[in-house]
């Protein structure tokens, strides 16, 4: 897994110096972690520590983290469990059917090549948190719309604001009151919601999208982010369960919020990026497809066997028959192609011609080519 190089060297660089007499807060190491306990109602986790990297997730007040270092006013904390860690399905192999997996249960996936990026989101405009290496080993959880959700690897980091993280011993300590049991070991699920309420982890999903929504000058790959959140909170249950109805008021709620003004922008700008697409692939393409016209111009013309207008086979005949006017010039032997799109239109046939195996019958053109032609050209054997 390769972490972000730029991260780790301004966590190294920087350095926090304790007041005289103040007492000495634990600190934590890369080999000797701490448990940290968020303090704040709602935490965002960063991919980089930076208030402008992107926003991987919250984390709500009394979540616990394992704090691997602190400098320059940010923790660097594994990668929290609840939040989704995606890989294509197109770049990993899994030992088993995804989608007969029970709640808690895991499959090996096998990624299939160097390089298969992990993302904070099932799509292509998630988040690159990482990179794995060909033959790397996931546990794989759930399948939705081509993306595999796995756990997330013990090497893979986020960071979190130090003034909202609060220290304590070695990860398993008791810092706080421990949250309420869940359904079972090994079981990466919150605790139950109240009645009413929207899941935990659907709720930190609609919270971020409508924080990345509520920023009028948002981009559209903000947006294209933010609907993706919001597409991973609908389909937070397991596959075959249906849409939370609970969730899905609150994100037509949240949709509602966006001025019809804002769509608009969005649309536009969505048109503009798609004109420029089609733009770059036309200029892609305009040399090869001149190319492809001057060798046309310069080809020798074809030599047609036969001119005239196609009819369908004689009663008890499966060879076609081609006109002229009330003249039957040649049958049409096909070879079993269907010709049915030529049939009544003036067509050119290129082939081998024979004589008929009937005394005085026309003859026979095996075609290996029809085109449609001008009706004005003269038509004949």
């Amino acid at each position: 897994m390769i972490r972000n190089m730029f991260a780790s060297v301004a966590l190294c660089l920087a350095a926090t110096a304790a007041g005289a007499g103040e007492p000495v807060a634990p600190v934590p190491t890369p080999d000797e972690p701490l448990e940290g306990v968020i303090t704040a109602g709602r935490l965002n986790v960063r991919l980089r520590p930076d208030t402008s990297a992107p926003v991987l997730g919250q984390l709500t007040r009394d979540a616990r983290v394992v704090v691997r270092r602190v400098a320059a006013g940010w923790c660097e904390v594994d990668m929290p469990r609840s939040f989704g860690v995606w890989i294509s399905q197109k770049l990993a192999m899994t030992s088993g059917e995804v989608a007969s997996l029970a709640e808690g249960e895991t499959l090996e996936a096998t990624v299939l090549r160097s390089g298969a990026r992990l993302r904070s989101t099932p799509s292509l405009r998630g988040a690159i948190v990482g990179e794995c290496a060909k033959d790397a080993k996931l546990r794989a959880l759930r399948a939705f719309n081509g993306w595999l959700r796995v756990v997330a690897p013990a090497d893979l980091r986020a960071y979190v604001h130090t003034d909202y993280v609060r220290l304590g011993g070695p990860p398993g300590m008791a810092v706080i009151a421990p949250p309420k049991v869940g359904p079972g070991p090994g079981r990466d699920r919150s605790p139950a919601s109240p009645k009413g309420a929207v899941p935990e982890a659907a709720a930190a999903r609609i919270a971020l999208a409508g924080e990345i929504l509520s920023d009028e000058g948002c981009s559209l790959d903000e947006m294209r982010r933010a609907l993706g959140l919001l597409e991973e909170a609908l389909g937070a249950g397991k596959p075959g369960d249906k849409v939370d109805a609970r969730v899905a008021a609150r994100v037509r709620t949240l949709l509602g919020k966006l001025p019809p003004s804002r769509w608009l922008e969005l649309f536009d700008e969505a048109e503009a990026i798609h004109r420029r697409e089609v733009e770059a692939v036309e200029r892609a393409h305009a040399e090869p497809l001149r190319e492809a016209k001057r060798a046309l111009d310069e080809a020798a013309p074809l030599e047609y066997a036969a001119r005239g207008t196609l009819l369908t086979p004689a009663p008890g005949s499966e060879a076609y028959r081609l006109v002229h006017g009330d003249t039957l010039l040649c049958e049409v032997d096909t070879g079993g192609r269907d010709l049915g799109v030529f049939v009544g239109k003036f067509v050119g046939v290129v082939g081998e011609t024979r004589a008929s195996s009937t005394p005085g019958g026309v003859p026979v053109v095996a075609a290996t080519h029809v085109e449609e032609l001008d009706p004005e050209a003269p038509g004949g054997i």
